[in-house]
């Protein structure tokens, strides 16, 4: 079998059909081609929309509890047979001619193989580690749009951590990448992503705060100054990104209804990694200069009335539309 294609979906009813008859259409019952959904606990008719896909002996339905995105991915590749896999988001679809655009990659033994037509061949390895932490604000760090080789997956024991709750995909794509003796880009697209502006998470969830510390922590662990592919623009995206994340942190905060009980949240600031932020970070960006100023300054409540502010523009602006990755 070449390609395993793994769709984790919670309640996706409103797109899921539309993701899968891209894909369906080209199967056919193809022996090289298995298609692997979890449905992750949804809470819609999901479940019942997907079973009529059954019928296909090269599609594999599993029905799971809610456990989060990134333990539906790694029951995927548990599950998978394909030489390779890749991921596809249940909101997302693809391109008409996708299989034709990856067959070629499928016949190669690459450890992983990306596909953006943003991307120049001929890239350096250490470039691509740029691209997945987002530069020239081209980001691949994404799980899809990618071949991984499974076994190359399964010896280096790779997989989506769990305790993450923004970011896992990124870590897993540094993570890949650092342990790849082998990849290659495509100058090619073949995802089409969906944009959703306004369609952030609209809730607040407790872990957030614990799950970003995991995810920095790993971060700077994985990305030390003396690895052979850091350079000043990584290491200074890395503390870009705890800026963006104090600014995401109290965004998420301020979704809760009451300030009073949205305050007993802010003192986040006061442990690392963010307190050394606060600190010593200066920014060129007007909003994170305003945001980092406010937090020095305590001043939570006009943070989170002004967030708060934001919510309502952004949910009167809500706007969707596909774009090649």
């Amino acid at each position: 079998m070449k390609l395993s294609l793994i769709i984790p979906v919670y309640n996706g009813n409103l797109y899921i059909e539309k993701c899968l008859k891209n894909i369906i259409d080209k199967f056919n019952n193809r022996d090289e081609l298995e298609l692997i959904i979890i449905n992750d606990g949804s809470t819609d008719n999901t479940w019942s929309i997907l079973k009529k896909y059954d019928k296909y002996k090269n599609i594999i339905l599993i029905n799971n509890q809610n456990y989060g995105v990134s333990h539906s991915r790694n029951v995927g590749i548990d599950k998978a047979h394909g030489k390779y896999i890749s991921f596809v988001d249940a909101d997302d679809t693809l391109d008409d001619n996708w299989l034709n655009i990856i067959y070629s990659g499928l016949q190669s033994n690459k450890d992983i193989i990306y596909y953006s037509k943003f991307l120049g061949e001929k890239l350096e390895k250490k470039d691509i580690l740029k691209y997945i932490i987002g530069y020239k604000n081209i980001y691949i760090s994404g799980p899809y749009s990618k071949l991984f080789r499974l076994e190359f997956l399964k010896k280096n024991n790779i997989k989506f951590h769990e305790d993450i709750i923004n970011g896992e995909d990124m870590i897993f794509n540094i993570e890949a990448f650092l342990q790849a003796n082998y990849c290659s880009i495509e100058s090619k697209s073949f995802y089409l992503y969906r944009y959703a502006n306004g369609s952030a998470t609209h809730s607040f969830n407790k872990n957030i705060i614990s799950s970003d510390i995991r995810f920095h922590t790993i971060l700077d662990s994985l990305l030390l100054e003396d690895n052979q592919f850091c350079d000043y623009y990584i290491m200074k995206k890395k503390e870009e990104f705890k800026i963006d994340a104090i600014r995401t942190i109290i965004d998420r905060i301020s979704y809760l209804e009451s300030y009073k009980e949205a305050l007993s949240f802010f003192d986040f600031l006061n442990f690392e990694p963010y307190k050394s932020i606060l600190e010593t970070k200066k920014t060129d960006n007007m909003i994170e200069t305003i945001v980092i100023g406010l937090c020095r300054k305590k001043m939570y409540f006009l943070l989170y009335f002004l967030f708060n502010i934001k919510h309502k523009i952004k949910r009167n602006k809500r706007k969707e539309y596909f774009a090649e990755v």
